[in-house]
């Protein structure tokens, strides 16, 4: 087909997997010759903050919405999909084998000498989180059908029904790992004594490990998506240069189990700072101030800022604006409200405020940002 030109990597703005995606896009540049370029652009996961360079031959996108799938669909050239998300993607997909991430967590666990499994999701209806909890539902299944087991598709804060009933004694797997926090703390709630009779785990990148409370005896399946960016880029050139169109979903394996996830963690650690981190996680409120979770913990607001400075590398006060520059995002994709209202629930006293804050966070202002998701 074409013999040369740019192939435009377009990957989500978060550092990953976008990090390990182009890596793996890398390794297959460097082991093979081809009169391509690659050039490697952030997009912010549902809009596009750059012009198509006139020599683009070919796409590959982490593409997680319907309507980034719509702007690719009218460029209307070859676009290789990486996204895992909800969306029936109308191109060719790479994508991490799920079904793969859930099977190695029920092996961990069983290996791990348990006889009662539970599987949670925190997103419903999510094609990788369906894929994730099929593969654990499906092991256990064949290798320990006696074995008691628990699911639920829809775990929030308020599940605690679903966590009474699970035995004390349990394997439990989350497929979100960035919600095992809340799920640790709505366990200990609910009577289980974490970490000593139940084991959690869940599925992440390998190099995020840095991020986890130590308080938690955590696995973790790391996710491969090096090469899925490896894949993405072979099945591209192939396409460009012989005319071979992908299949519709080519499932990528590679997982890594890392059995001693939470030994990875900095030694900064203190009771007082992984106390803020779960009331955070599991109790946050926008219109909260750093004075307000000192008050809660029953300690000054210099210590609590110096404990969590020492732990998390970054200030309380940050880790707050960085919470509420969150929900306001969510806030203005997700509803009608107004800008006074947004800005209100977010603790600012005055709109202009929050819009200045915003811009300086986001690059543009609340308004420019919901209008680009269609929210009047």
């Amino acid at each position: 087909m074409d013999t040369s030109g740019t192939i435009l990597c377009a990957l989500m703005g978060r550092r990953n997997p976008s990090n390990d995606i182009w890596s793996g896009i890398q390794q297959f540049v460097e082991q093979t010759p081809s009169s391509f370029a690659y050039k490697g652009v952030v997009m912010d996961g549902e809009g596009w903050k750059f012009k198509i360079p006139e020599d683009t031959k070919g796409i590959i996108a982490f593409c997680a919405s319907r309507k980034s799938e719509e702007v690719l669909q009218n460029i209307g050239l070859p676009t290789i999909n990486l996204s895992g998300n909800p969306i029936e993607s109308s191109f060719p997909r790479v994508c991490v084998d799920e079904h793969k991430t859930g099977e190695l967590a029920a092996r961990h666990l069983m290996k791990a000498g348990y006889t009662s499994f539970a599987v949670v999701s925190g997103w419903q209806g999510s094609r990788f989180n369906q894929y994730r909890m099929a593969g654990f539902v499906d092991y256990i299944k064949a290798h320990a059908p006696e074995a008691s087991l628990f699911t639920e598709s829809n775990f929030s804060a308020k599940s605690r029904n679903f966590l009474e009933t699970v035995p004390k004694t349990c394997g439990i797997f989350h497929t979100i790992s960035k919600e095992c926090m809340m799920l640790r703390q709505e366990a200990e709630n609910a009577g289980l004594h974490i970490p000593d009779d139940v084991g959690i785990m869940s599925c992440d990148h390998g190099n995020m490990a840095d991020s986890w409370d130590p308080g938690i005896s955590l696995s973790l399946v790391s996710l491969p998506w090096a090469a899925v960016g490896h894949e993405a880029a072979r099945q591209m050139l192939r396409w460009l240069e012989d005319d071979v169109v992908p299949a519709h979903e080519t499932p990528v394996g590679g997982h890594e189990m890392l059995p001693d996830a939470s030994t990875r963690l900095a030694r900064n650690f203190t009771p007082l700072a992984r106390q803020a981190h779960l009331w955070l996680t599991t109790e946050y409120n926008p219109t909260w101030r750093v004075q307000d979770i000192a008050k809660h913990l029953n300690c000054s607001v210099s210590t609590l800022y110096k404990n969590y400075q020492s732990a998390y590398g970054t200030g309380l006060k940050e880790e707050l604006k960085l919470r509420n520059h969150e929900h306001a995002l969510s806030l203005l994709r997700e509803t009608h409200q107004s800008i006074s209202d947004i800005a209100r629930i977010c603790g600012y006293t005055q709109p202009s405020t929050f819009i200045q804050a915003f811009k300086k966070q986001q690059g543009l202002t609340p308004s420019r940002y919901r209008r680009r998701f269609n929210t009047p």
